[in-house]
């Protein structure tokens, strides 16, 4: 009885220890993080600039839609 106890109790620190990540681990996943941030921040100013252009682009077909019917 005391021995599987023990057993479990070191299966158990074992199991504990072995579901902690290292510093280093935890530095990792942080620039992966930030790498992933800076891709979605690149990505959304992109889309910024489309959409920019693309209201442009509408302004400028409205206005010569007005001036053709006008004509």
């Amino acid at each position: 009885m005391q021995i599987s106890k023990i057993l479990l109790a070191g299966a158990a620190s074992v199991l504990l220890l072995s579901g902690c990540a290292t510093t280093a681990q935890l530095d990792e996943v942080r620039a992966q993080a930030a790498r992933a941030q800076q891709t979605a921040d690149a990505a959304s100013q992109k889309a910024d600039a489309a959409n920019s252009c693309c209201r442009a682009n509408s302004e400028q077909l409205d206005r010569m839609f007005k001036k053709s019917m006008y004509k």
